[in-house]
Formats: C-alpha cells, structure tokens, sequence
C-alpha cells in the first residue's frame, strides 16, 4: 500500500509504503529523505518529543541520507540514541550552519557557473534540512539577509529582484560567487585541519591485530585518536558512520596487505576528498620491496607505500609515525 500522509519527524506531505506488514513504513519525505519507522508505538512515540528536537532529527537523517545511506531505520529500541547523534551533529555556531547552507548548494550544482532556486518545489525542503532551517521563512532569512549580503550568493540575471522573506518567492536564481567557492575550499581545510581523530583502515581479522596495535600506539603517540569501525560504539548503519569518520579524519592509515575490498573503498573514499593518507604493505621475509609492491593493485604502485616486514612498534609503528610527523605534523 502506498499513500500520502504528514510525515511524523518534519509534518511535510510524505509518502508511505508498508513494508513485510502494516507495522513497517517506509517513509520518502522531501525534508528528511527516505527512512523506515518500526512500528505504529513509534509514531505514538513521536508524538512526545518537542518539535525542536524532531526537526533536528529529520536534519540528521537527511545528512546521512545525502551521505549515501538507503537504508536508515528508527525502532523505538534506537530513537533515543538517534536523537542524541542528531543533536551532536547540529551545528554549533551560526558560521558551521551557513558553511553547510552553502556545502549544499554546492552539491546541487553540477559546475561552478551553474545556478540554483533554492525555493524550488526540488530544493527547499532540501536546503531547510541541510541548514538545520525550523522553517521556510528562516530558510528565506539565511539566503537573502545572510548568505547574499556576505556576498556569498549573486542573483542571476542581475535584474532579478529578490523576494521578501514574507512571502511564497516566485523561484529567483542564484549563483555562488568567487568568494563563496573561496569561503568553502578555505573552511573545509581549517575543518580538518583541526581535527584530532585519525581513521585506520585495516581488515578486521586476529591475523592483522599485531599491525593494528602498532599503527594505534603509533597514531597516539603523535597526539591524535585512532578510529577502527569494529573498535568504536555505534548504532547507525555502518557504511554511514564509516563514512562520516573518514570525512572527520585529519589523515587515515590504510593497511593495503589483505587487499580487502572495504580498505580499498576507505582508501579510495579517502583519497576523492583530499585527505592525507598513509598506505601501508608488509612484505615476506627475504622479499624485496619492489617484489611486494606487486601485491598492490596497479592504481596504486604510485603512491608512496610504507614497506615493512615485522607489524612491531620498532619497524610498522616507528614508520609510521615517522610519516605522520612528515604529512600532518604532531598534535601537542
């Protein structure tokens, strides 16, 4: 059965699916993306959670969504936990929430002289969402009194009047200037620049747990926080969480020996973002590095590789923080 119904989290017109059986919804919402809610108590559930607190959760499911995840569930037996991540996401100052009004724009635009209605039927509960918005008149606010008089955003054609934020606009058109595109480069360097987390990605398996141990105290000793997806608590779907980690990472060490496939897609994932990686292999004794090096997918034999041959603090975890000092520096 699929029908329109006022989306629990947000209010918007939704659409619901049943899914195995009538206690199951798929809901596809134009402001919180696509989720699944368990069960009819939930909805009931809902119902005593403040407004406030809904709409930065239908935030929070919309970022993941974005992020790539199909696949987002809330159960009554998890509401709680998601409630919580959704406030740690929030952002925390009025520069963070117009840097992610911003960031989402960029994303609708397929180059940089393109232009976006960001009160399109398609863009605006998008944009409510991303920029953590309670509503369509404070939406209006952050484009034409924040983000157009920082002139971050030029109205395209020139002539173009802008509308109040009283009023339905009739859908002007917008571009990001050259400051706008300045602003973004510049916030997502300082972002992670300041970061302290460090993300390893390594096959999770008792045979790789010696190398993982030396890359975790070599990590440590330069001052940042290792993070291994089987190491750390979580609740939300994996491959989000993985996801996020690596886009928070100040660099991540990837151990390439078990050619596993989850390492290549941290590594590569890593690597389309810009963020400092350090790629290690070990070789087999009495094999020389050039020997080794083979083992490495041929994408990869460019990339400056860390050879090692005992997954020990004297030889894996000495390299590696050498190169950590070289790439990033030491966190004091």
């Amino acid at each position: 059965m699929d029908n329109k119904f006022q989306c629990p989290l947000c209010h918007s017109l939704a659409r619901k699916t049943d899914k195995f059986d009538s206690e199951v919804f798929e809901i596809d919402c134009p402001r919180c993306g696509k989720y699944t809610l368990w069960g009819n108590s939930l909805i009931s559930r809902l119902v005593t959670v403040t407004d406030e607190d809904k709409l930065i959760l239908s935030s929070h499911l919309r970022e993941l969504y974005e992020s790539g995840n199909k696949n987002i569930d809330i159960s009554n037996k998890d509401l709680d936990e998601r409630l919580k991540q959704a406030k740690a996401s929030k952002p925390s100052s009025f520069s963070e929430k117009m840097f992610r009004l911003l960031r989402a724009i960029e994303k609708k635009l397929p180059s940089a002289g393109s232009t976006i209605s960001p009160y399109s039927d398609e863009n605006r509960y998008y944009l409510m969402a991303m920029s953590y918005s309670k509503d369509y008149t404070e939406l209006c606010y952050y484009v034409e009194e924040c983000l157009e008089k920082m002139g971050y955003l030029k109205l395209f054609p020139e002539n173009n009047s802008s509308p109040t934020i009283t009023g339905r606009p009739t859908s002007p058109e917008y571009r990001l200037t050259p400051e706008a595109w300045k602003y973004l480069e510049e916030y997502k360097l300082k972002d992670r620049t300041r970061s302290d987390k460090a993300f390893i990605a390594i096959k999770f398996d008792e045979e790789y747990e010696s190398a993982y141990n030396a890359i975790e105290a070599a990590v440590e000793d330069a001052g940042y926080k290792p993070i291994r997806a089987d190491k750390e608590h979580h609740s939300e779907y994996i491959m989000d969480w993985i996801i996020n980690q690596i886009k928070e990472a100040r660099f991540i060490v990837a151990e390439l020996t078990s050619k596993n496939l989850g390492v290549y897609y941290e590594f590569g994932y890593a690597k389309a973002l810009d963020i400092p990686i350090i790629a290690c292999l070990k070789k087999n004794k009495g094999e020389s590095d050039e020997e080794a090096l083979k083992s490495v997918h041929f994408d990869l034999k460019q990339f400056p590789i860390i050879i090692y041959e005992n997954a020990d603090k004297n030889d894996l975890g000495e390299k590696v923080l050498n190169r950590i000092k070289n790439l990033v520096g030491k966190r004091e």
